[in-house]
């Protein structure tokens, strides 16, 4: 009973710091890994074939099988551990993303108990190769017209790493300086919003590729302008230059129940002269309501009135739109509005 205790400290103390117990003599058993070496990338599986064979005129050995070197982040596994010499299993590695890239010289063993403790050792060499990146901060939020920056990091053996976005919302650019670098190095990633970007939380795709690999991970947007409950306000200005159309947008939310016949719209507009501005209101499901109609008879430099309209053909929850219409040579501002449908 003394010699099986000594032996599961020795096991249990190979599986986590190496330690390899002393073989009294030859072992009458061999051990072996095939393949004996092989190339992943990280999250990716393999599975090595372990046999064992017993010596000629020896009996056969019951075995205990260990591992050590392994990568950190990894799930590893026997199909058995507990064998006879001369039979096989395997032993599968699971890696995960966050998996370093690198050299593992990774020892199987074959430990025995009888009148003398033996041990055997094949190695297997795991190489772990390909893109591994991460974004920092992983997610910002950012008024309209703001910019939000994050650390980019990237690695993969002998490669440059090239950068770009996809999947962006309207009215967003991503930028990086770098846009290249070369193994373990950093780049500063730049979103950048304007004022008409909507409103909402964007899942943007961040990719690193090389010529032998590419990896992608996810930078989340959140662009407010919205309030909850039955009202949806912005103060991020806009302009409306002259002959053109310029579009503001607020988000309402916590109001589950149609818009009124009586919706408000409250308007501040600054400008040499603000009348011969004309402003429309779209509801969540896109009915248009004239919210103030150019005049030209009428001149003045400032604006601050609140509205009524007619918004009941729509809910109250969703992204309103105003758009301002200037038939005016001077630009007009619109300096922030108050929607309570």
């Amino acid at each position: 009973m003394m010699r099986v205790g000594v032996v599961a400290s020795l096991l249990a103390m190979s599986a986590t710091v190496g330690v390899t117990p002393a073989s009294a003599a030859d072992a009458p058993f061999t051990i072996s890994a095939t393949p004996s070496a092989t190339t992943i990338k990280p999250g990716d599986t393999v599975t090595v074939a372990v046999r064992t064979e017993a010596l000629p005129d020896r009996p056969p050995t019951a075995l205990t099988l260990g591992y050590w070197g392994t990568p950190s982040s990894a799930d590893v596994a026997f199909e058995r551990k507990n064998i006879t010499a001369g039979e096989s299993t395997t032993l599968t590695i699971r890696t995960s993303s966050k998996s370093r890239t690198g050299a593992y010289p990774i020892e199987v063993k074959a430990f025995s108990d009888g009148a003398e403790l033996y041990t055997g050792t094949a190695t297997f060499d795991l190489t772990i190769t390909g893109i591994t990146m991460a974004v920092g901060p992983e997610a910002s939020t950012v008024e309209p017209g703001g910019a939000a920056t994050a650390t980019v990091t990237a690695s993969g053996p002998g490669h440059n790493i090239m950068f770009y976005a996809d999947r962006l919302p309207a009215d967003v650019t991503v930028a990086f300086s770098p846009w290249e670098i070369g193994e373990g190095g950093t780049s500063t990633m730049t979103v950048q919003t304007t004022k008409h970007t909507p409103p909402g939380t964007y899942p943007i795709r961040v990719v690193g590729w090389s010529s032998a690999d590419y990896e992608e991970t996810t930078f989340t947007l959140t662009v407010p302008g919205h309030q909850p409950g039955c009202s949806g306000h912005t103060d991020v200005p806009v302009w409306a230059p002259w002959i053109t159309t310029a579009k503001s947008w607020v988000n309402v939310s916590g109001c589950d129940r149609a818009a009124s016949k009586t919706t408000t719209v409250e308007l501040h507009l600054r400008g040499q002269d603000v009348e011969p501005l004309k402003v429309e209101l779209l509801t969540p499901n896109g009915y248009s309501r004239v919210v103030k109609a150019a005049n030209y008879d009428r001149h003045r430099k400032s604006l601050d009135e609140t509205f009524t309209v007619d918004a009941s053909q729509g809910p109250a929850n969703g992204v309103w739109e105003l758009r301002l219409f200037n038939g005016n040579t001077e630009t007009t501002q619109l300096v922030g509005w108050t929607v309570n449908p």
